[in-house]
């Protein structure tokens, strides 16, 4: 019974974490849930459901620029804090370039509006501003939340990344603003920086960008920065996937390798039984 001790402890603390995070993953589900019917109510009170996209983010736009200007509301403490619920419900939060892009990214997604987060870098990489681009008519245009701008050009039409790279074209639409810097430049822009994650980062980028171009673009990696609960929910879901796997993995290993003959979820794994030898009957 006392063969292979550290193998049968690591079958242990294996099927452990797959029962715990087979119970954390309706919770995470349950959170995800209650947050998606929150952010659908919310936007609801906000957009007409049956509005073009181009209408729907200008409501979206207006109401935050009436809501971040309560004073005294919510608290700067959460700015690392990603949960909508709190960003929503915080004119202090709505105030401050990530939150509120944060803010508008859930409430446009709920409305059936594609968003995602616009970093804008500087020299270093590291990022000077935060904004949102919104996709309409197949592009993606861009959406400044803090300061409540729609960039258009002169014939109305709203404008990409791209196109405000035109350093001209920006200063044409920023120059009424005081608190607009000069450094919030489209030159270098990103939608996500895994170089940040310490270790992994810089590898996974790298593999992502082989077997996924433009991967950051999706609306996936928006959402599991933006949303904590919808990050739980991945994470726990991905978690439990590579436990079950590593599960199987042990369990060939036990057969086909050590010998086990009995490998169960919960019981732990039993060596085969030695087989019986002779005996001469002679003391």
């Amino acid at each position: 019974m006392n063969h292979h001790p550290t193998f049968r402890l690591l079958w242990r603390l294996v099927n452990t974490a797959i029962v715990l995070f087979g119970i954390f993953l309706p919770l995470t589900t349950v959170w995800e849930f209650s947050t998606r019917q929150y952010l659908k109510g919310f936007a609801s009170g906000i957009v007409i459901p049956e509005s073009g996209a181009q209408a729907k983010v200008t409501a979206i736009m207006l109401w935050m620029e009436n809501n971040s200007r309560r004073s005294g509301a919510g608290s700067t403490d959460l700015l690392t804090v990603r949960d909508p619920e709190d960003t929503l419900n915080s004119g202090k939060l709505l105030g401050i370039c990530g939150s509120a892009t944060n803010a508008f990214v859930n409430l446009a997604n709920s409305s059936g509006i594609p968003a995602r987060r616009l970093l804008l870098l500087n020299a270093g990489n590291t990022a000077n501003h935060v904004v949102a681009e919104v996709q309409s008519d197949g592009h993606w245009y861009v959406v400044d939340p803090v300061f409540h701008i729609i960039p258009h050009g002169p014939d109305g039409q709203w404008l990409t990344a791209s196109d405000l790279r035109d350093s001209t074209m920006l200063a044409s639409i920023t120059h009424g603003i005081p608190a607009y810097r000069p450094d919030y430049n489209y030159q270098r822009t990103a939608h996500l920086r895994l170089s940040r994650v310490p270790v992994i980062g810089p590898f996974a980028g790298r593999i992502l960008n082989h077997l996924w171009p433009d991967w950051d673009g999706d609306i996936f990696w928006t959402l599991l920065t933006e949303r904590e609960s919808f990050a739980a929910f991945v994470g726990v879901m991905f978690l439990l996937l590579l436990l079950l796997l590593l599960h199987i993995a042990m369990r060939f290993y036990g057969r086909r390798r050590l010998g086990m003959s009995r490998v169960e979820l919960v019981c732990p794994l039993h060596p085969r039984p030695a087989p019986h030898t002779l005996t001469t009957g002679r003391a």
